[in-house]
């Protein structure tokens, strides 16, 4: 027996042994590819940054105003949806890519929309960006005029509002009068009811 357990004690060590040989020579492998890879690491960055900069590449920047009037064509329920229908297939067209190529920002959807879907604007100034993947992103544009535009309307609101808070609280409030008690009307005298003479039955 203990012949056995020798043999079996002995067969595990050399399989210790020959496990530590191969992570040695793992670790070598390992050692001598890392002093190889950093000259590979260094110019890969280069090309994905060369990619990039081809995928950044404008084909198409222009800029639109696309009519949405057909929207109104459509029952009041569908306009919102007929009018996005309208603009992506406008856009399609004109920067000569697919439809679900077309990708269409958030800003312009909720101006679309402002309104409510039976009411949407029957025009809109948008600008496009296509790149050589043809995928076509559009913004909307809002110029530097309407913008001021805009601001002042908002300014004149907020100081209307202010000059009426302002009345409202400086006018004193009338003092409470009591109403006089309203006049009982009299009461409308009953009509008589008539009833249709019988009918005489031949006897």
């Amino acid at each position: 027996m203990s012949d056995k357990v020798e043999a079996i004690q002995q067969a595990k060590e050399n399989q210790e042994v020959a496990k530590q040989g191969q992570k040695r020579e793992e670790a070598k492998e390992k050692a001598e590819a890392a002093d190889a890879k950093p000259a590979v690491k260094a110019a890969a960055p280069a090309k994905t940054s060369e990619k990039k900069e081809e995928k950044k590449k404008l084909v198409l920047d222009r800029v639109y105003t696309v009519p949405l009037m057909d929207a109104y064509l459509k029952s009041r329920s569908h306009r919102g949806r007929r009018a996005m229908s309208l603009l992506k297939a406008f856009l399609a067209r004109h920067a000569k890519t697919a439809l679900e190529n077309v990708r269409i920002s958030t800003e312009i959807n909720s101006l679309i929309l402002a309104r409510g879907s039976r009411n949407p604007p029957k025009h809109v100034k948008v600008h496009v960006a296509k790149d050589d993947a043809g995928l076509a992103l559009v913004t909307l544009v809002v110029d530097d005029a309407v913008r001021k535009a805009n601001e002042a309307k908002a300014a004149t609101r907020k100081a209307k509002k202010a000059a009426q808070r302002a009345a409202s609280k400086a006018k004193p409030k009338p003092a409470a009068t009591p109403k006089a008690p309203k006049a009982e009307k009299p009461a409308a005298p009953a009509k008589a009811q008539v009833k249709p003479a019988p009918k005489a039955s031949p006897a």
